[in-house]
């Protein structure tokens, strides 16, 4: 009866403060012949980690829409860290059998390295009310996907109802190429967001770069800062800065308010047929244009 050597391990931040836990383990010697010596285990921790579970699958989760180097740096860990985690804790080929169903699948990328170009694909599934991390692909060429979509078992393929990914043509075409049209493709509503904001912002600088030929100085001095009264919602803004979106065109604030209808509404979160999505998004539309906000807005246009 003993006890192990004082060992350190990263914990779940507290308050933004790292957190660590330093304990030791109870060691037995067994009854048995040779009377070899043991060290109690505890669910919570792996022998070889340097982490707790709870925080591996903390660093696990927070890959998602991130590079390996925008985790680290926020979790003050190294690359190499979560490199070695994402090695060990996702197999080259899944346990396909603890999971009685697969109905939503997932596909994402991330870049290894902020600024390359040396993408691979992250594939999770949904079963019950668990997410499980599937597989971690080398790249995210179409043929890639196809082969690891194609290597789930027919019984859980069957279950697969929507699969989830970005907008890349490579991650919708492997769905369909092993699905079909069986299972609905579903666009990632974080990427539906940043085609429409690049979009206003697109409009923008072409009505600024317009402007700025046919105002005076002073007349187009007043548009500085306009970029930011944008970005925000109508409610947040203070007065100066509800100036400064009056100055802005009114087809460009009408595209700022429309915008976040892609992804706010109910409809989104909501299970409901196409036509009945159609219907919903349409009603909002006309709130929108009907708004008293967006009409003192073109009116505060008008007037300037």
């Amino acid at each position: 009866m003993g006890w192990s050597e004082w060992t350190t391990v990263r914990h779940l931040d507290l308050l933004g403060k790292p957190v660590y836990l330093r304990f030791r383990l109870p060691r037995d010697r067994c009854d048995c012949d040779e009377g070899p010596t043991t060290t109690q285990q505890v669910p919570w921790f792996n022998r070889r980690s340097r982490m707790t579970k709870a925080y591996e699958e903390h660093l696990l989760r927070a890959c998602i829409n991130s590079t390996l180097s925008d985790v680290a740096h926020k979790e003050r860990v190294s690359t190499e860290t979560l490199q070695g985690l994402l090695d060990r804790h996702i197999a080259t080929t899944p346990d396909w059998e603890v999971l009685p169903s697969l109905e939503v699948i997932g596909i994402d990328e991330i870049a290894l390295k902020k600024g390359h170009r040396d993408f691979v694909a992250i594939v999770t599934g949904q079963s019950g009310d668990r997410t499980h991390i599937l597989g971690v692909l080398k790249d995210r060429k179409k043929a890639t996907v196809v082969e690891f979509l194609s290597c789930i078992p027919k019984r859980l393929r069957r279950t697969v109802r929507v699969l989830c990914s970005d907008l890349y043509e490579g991650f919708i075409g492997a769905a369909k190429a092993v699905f079909g049209r069986r299972v609905r493709v579903v666009a990632d509503r974080f990427h539906v967001a940043k085609r429409y904001r690049e979009a206003v912002d697109t409009l923008r600088k072409q009505e600024l770069k317009r402007l700025k030929r046919t105002l005076s100085a002073t007349q187009y001095q007043r548009l500085k800062g306009a970029v930011w009264a944008l970005r925000k919602q109508p409610q947040d803004l203070s007065m100066d800065g509800r100036s400064r979106g009056y100055t802005v065109p009114p087809f460009v604030t009408i595209s700022r308010l429309l915008s976040p209808l892609t992804t706010q509404q109910p409809v989104f979160v909501e299970h409901s047929c196409h036509g009945k999505s159609r219907r919903a998004l349409k009603l909002s539309l006309a709130s929108t244009i009907e708004s008293p906000w967006l009409a003192t807005s073109t009116s505060g246009h008008n007037s300037t």
